[in-house]
């Protein structure tokens, strides 16, 4: 399922201008990171199996710039708040059924003097 994602999330050209990623690193990393510049997080853990499985997808935006903190969240939710009357997608074998915004928060750093946007998705998907 995280491969689908993040293939949707690498390859939005907008996304890509506001993260100044390159071929070479896309600013989005998972887990953790120690770069200074702007980027994005990610952790997902399941929620529940079967034929129809439900991840919990937590990504966080880092950023020293609370404009393009919020230009980075309106696309990230272009991209996976999917709409109840909207189709979802598919990337190779793994098809995205449904995708929301559940939650998320803002944490500020005062010492690096970077903001955290943190958002939460609950993702609904199967394997082909």
């Amino acid at each position: 399922m995280i491969y689908a994602i993040l293939d949707r999330l690498k390859n939005d050209t907008e996304l890509k201008s506001l993260l100044n990623s390159t071929d070479d690193d896309s600013k989005i990393y998972p887990l953790f990171t120690t770069s200074n510049d702007t980027c994005l997080v990610y952790t997902d853990a399941p929620v529940t199996g079967g034929d129809i499985k439900e991840n919990r997808l937590e990504i966080r935006i880092i950023t020293d710039d609370y404009d393009k903190l919020n230009q980075i969240e309106k696309c990230l939710n272009r991209l996976l708040d999917i709409k109840e009357y909207e189709q979802g997608f598919r990337f190779n074998n793994i098809s995205i059924l449904k995708s929301s915004l559940s939650g998320g928060g803002t944490l500020e750093h005062s010492d690096t003097k970077q903001i955290e946007r943190i958002l939460i998705y609950q993702i609904k998907w199967k394997e082909r």
